[in-house]
This record gives C-alpha cells, structure tokens and sequence, in this order.
C-alpha cells in the first residue's frame, strides 16, 4: 500500500455514487469500453467536484496544467496534448484569458501561430489546486501497490494508443482534406 496524503474530503453525492457502483458492480456488461466509460463519468463529477471551489473547470484545469509543464505552447500544441477539439480549446482559453488565468501572444517566428502563457493568477491557481489534485490521484489508486500502478498505467496507455491510432489522423500525414 502506497502512504499518502488524508482522504480528501470531497466525495461524489450520496445518490450519484452508490447508482455508479450499483451499474458497475452488478451489471453482467464487463467490456472494457463500459468499465472505462463508467470510471469517465464518475470522474467527471468528482472533477467538478474538486476543480469548482478554485473557480476552475475540468477543461480549464487541464490547459493549465499543460501549461504549467511547459509555458507558451500554441494552441495546437495545447489541443493535441489534451485530444482537445480546437474550437472547444479556443474557448475555454478565451474564458480563461477574460479571468486573467493566460494571455495569448501572436508567435514572432509564425504570426499565424497563437500561443498560450500562464498569468501570475493562473500560477497561482494551479499552485492552490495541486494538493487537492494529488490528495485525488492518490485516492483513484487506493488499494493498489506500486507495482499494480505501474501495470495499470502501462495497459491505460495501449488503450489509448489503440484509441487514439485508430481514431487520430498521425500529425505528420497530411489530413484527407489537406491532401485536395
């Protein structure tokens, strides 16, 4: 077992969780699909759950994060991180950018290209954030060893990859409406 932080305090509502482990639970459907679409959507509430007192949402989260790790990327570099939709990324950044979490600054070497900086607001929130955030990543593991998290993470990463392969033109091939 892994030492960590206390259980945070947050938790989904009552009805919210015990109908997500009643459906997992008891259901005979055991594809991989449906498990993982299960765990999404729990996920999604928990997010919000512990995003929203930051005044952040889940999106907003993740670009910040993104950024957080390697500041001024364009906002194509943001949506193929993320597997974001550009016009929903483009949004989100505008919201962020109207609360003085980023700025966006026309790139010198590609005027075209747009990219994406953090803010001192926008450090500082995803400074405040990141406890609650571990205090989450290390209760989605309870109950598992290094090594399971470990195997875990390795068999998410081929789902996605299979995912994503199968469904993700490769960005060095041109798109079929590019190619016209």
């Amino acid at each position: 077992m892994i030492a960590g932080p206390p259980t945070p305090r947050w938790r989904l509502p009552e009805k919210f969780a015990t109908a997500l482990i009643a459906v997992t639970n008891k259901s005979t459907d055991t594809r991989v699909g449906f498990l993982l679409a299960s765990i999404v959507r729990a996920r999604k509430l928990w997010a919000r759950q512990i995003l929203g007192p930051c005044e952040l949402t889940p999106p907003q989260y993740a670009v910040l994060a993104r950024l957080a790790e390697c500041d001024g990327l364009s906002v194509g570099e943001i949506a193929r991180r993320l597997y974001a939709d550009m016009t929903m990324l483009s949004r989100t950044i505008g919201r962020m950018e109207r609360a003085g979490l980023v700025t966006r600054q026309r790139c010198e070497a590609d005027r075209r290209t747009c990219e994406v900086w953090l803010t001192d607001l926008g450090r500082e929130r995803i400074a405040s954030i990141q406890p609650r955030i571990e205090a989450a990543e290390h209760q989605l593991v309870n109950g598992l060893d290094e090594d399971a998290i470990a195997t875990l993470k390795d068999l998410l990463r081929v789902v996605l990859s299979n995912v994503v392969r199968d469904t993700v033109a490769p960005v060095d091939e041109p798109a079929e409406w590019e190619s016209r």
